[in-house]
């Protein structure tokens, strides 16, 4: 994966967040990176999803989520928060599409 740059703007959220962890899938949604990184959650709401993960991906790359196999929402990141204590870094996604089987709507999630 490339270097992301980071986004220093602060961040104003209007919605509620749930902070529930699960851990996730996350790949770019392009297919040109098959590989699958994990990730965990750190909130979510419902226009967006924040994740932990060692592997960054820049800000504006097209990505998939998925919880299982027949639970896949696509965003798009939108923030990168370096937790260096961790080696982590947290990436703001934004939903692009909400489905039936949209993730904040899982049973698992609530």
């Amino acid at each position: 994966m490339a270097t992301a740059s980071v986004n220093h703007k602060p961040i104003y959220r209007t919605e509620s967040r749930n902070n529930r962890r699960v851990f996730v899938e996350l790949k770019s949604a392009d297919g040109s990176d098959k590989e699958c990184v994990d990730a965990l959650t750190t909130d979510f709401s419902e226009s967006g999803i924040g994740l932990l993960t060692y592997i960054t991906f820049p800000i504006g790359t097209e990505v998939e989520v998925s919880l299982d196999d027949d639970v896949t929402i696509k965003g798009k990141v939108v923030n990168i928060e370096p937790w260096p204590d961790y080696d982590l870094v947290r990436l703001g996604i934004c939903f692009l599409e909400k489905t039936d089987s949209w993730l904040v709507k899982s049973p698992c999630l609530h």
